[in-house]
């Protein structure tokens, strides 16, 4: 893991405070994981929003550092949207301030972006996904 991401995360470790009833609320989304990891299966994360093209990202790829950083196994971080947009530019932008390798790898009217967060951890795929096509696509490709 890059230094500089490594530095931000013990920063925060360091500061944190959470509150009782954020912890309360957190605590289901903990017991799943822990569940998970308890029974060697893999953790699927999913972070949507309406764009996917800002918040659902950045959950996506913290999540992932996060699990690379404390040594949790098999965690494997998506991010989707209710609309296909685009990765919005300040985003890799913001991520390469904080130590992100972005790399664009299809310029298109939404981009791919390979993002780094360390030289020998793969790279995250970034753009945009419309959800509802995907689940609406699955579903019929079940039912044929």
């Amino acid at each position: 893991m890059y230094q500089k991401i490594k530095e931000i995360i013990s920063t925060i470790i360091s500061r944190q405070h959470l509150s009782e009833e954020r912890r309360a609320a957190l605590n289901p989304l903990i017991q799943f994981i822990q569940d998970k990891v308890d029974r060697g299966q893999p953790i699927n994360l999913n972070f949507i929003c309406t764009h996917n093209s800002r918040r659902s990202h950045l959950s996506q790829l913290w999540a992932q550092v996060a699990a690379s950083f404390h040594h949790i196994p098999a965690v494997n971080c998506y991010s989707g949207g209710t609309e296909e947009t685009a990765l919005f530019p300040k985003i890799a932008e913001t991520l390469v301030s904080q130590g992100f390798g972005v790399f664009k790898i299809a310029d298109t009217d939404n981009p791919i972006y390979a993002i780094k967060y360390g030289d020998n951890d793969p790279a995250v795929i970034g753009f945009s996904k419309n959800t509802t096509v995907r689940s609406t696509q699955s579903l019929a490709l079940l039912q044929s």
